[in-house]
């Protein structure tokens, strides 16, 4: 019974489980999934991901300039708790 809750959950997409999967480098959808859903629906699954994508691509840029311009943790606990320690 375990095992059918899963598999009903398992591509639940509140549940978490799709980034968790994908981390993991499995992916619960196939190539194939997507070329037969474009040839039933007329849709091409493959620009909607395009704007996810560009999207992601423009918050990495962000946080990677964020990044770099802070400073490493070992110079913010330097400054910031240990300052009085030498």
């Amino acid at each position: 019974m375990a095992n059918v809750q899963f598999d009903i959950k398992r591509h639940d997409g509140v549940a978490g489980i799709h980034c968790i999967a994908t981390g993991l480098n499995y992916f619960p959808i196939s190539k194939n999934d997507i070329e037969n859903w474009k040839h039933a629906t007329g849709i091409d699954y493959y620009e909607l991901c395009q704007q996810t994508w560009d999207n992601w691509k423009d918050f990495r840029e962000i946080w990677q300039k964020e990044a770099d311009e802070s400073p490493t943790m070992y110079q913010w606990l330097k400054e910031n708790r240990y300052h009085d320690k030498s």
